[in-house]
């Protein structure tokens, strides 16, 4: 009885950000959905197993984005949400221009990164969404932190490359 409790309390508190990361990676609220129930009962039955109780939420997230990212695999293609809501807060200013501007600069992101791969993805959003070092996304995801530190910097360079591409097609077909 006290574990179901305990699993409750666990649930209750991180579902929802777990969630939306995952649905971020993926974009298929079912298979987000299936994956982050699954990534609960493995991160309960493992807690003991982690080393930083404050690594417990990005903890999840990892293994709830490695069960979507499997499950995707025998689904159709994968992008990231173009609800920019999920990003997190947008600065508030109180200028509804630049809170226009913040919005249109997340969507534009949003679009260009839903051309990476998953494991770019992967990388960006435990880096940015979840503020983790490099060190930790190689810990979560079980890889060298020279392979993270790669996958971050191809994700930066194809981010920049796009955004420099639009910038001087949108100017010029302005």
């Amino acid at each position: 009885m006290r574990s179901m409790k305990a699993f409750n309390i666990l649930y209750r508190s991180y579902f929802e950000k777990v969630f939306r990361s995952t649905y971020l990676v993926i974009h298929d609220e079912t298979i987000a959905y299936d994956a982050t129930q699954d990534a609960f009962l493995e991160a309960f039955i493992n807690l003991h197993k982690l080393k930083d109780i404050d690594k417990l939420e990005p903890w999840i997230s990892a293994v709830a984005a490695n069960k979507a990212r499997n499950m995707a695999k025998r689904n159709a293609r994968m992008i990231l949400s173009e609800d920019t809501e999920q990003l997190g807060d947008i600065e508030d200013s109180g200028d509804p221009l630049k809170l226009l501007i913040n919005k249109e600069r997340k969507e534009e992101i949003l679009k260009i990164l839903n051309k990476l791969d998953l494991k770019y993805r992967e990388a960006i959003m435990l880096k940015y969404y979840y503020r983790l070092t490099d060190d930790e996304i190689g810990q979560l995801l079980k890889l060298p932190v020279g392979t993270v530190k790669t996958r971050l910097h191809r994700s930066r360079e194809y981010l920049k490359e796009m955004l420099i591409i639009k910038k001087i097609w949108g100017e010029g077909n302005g």
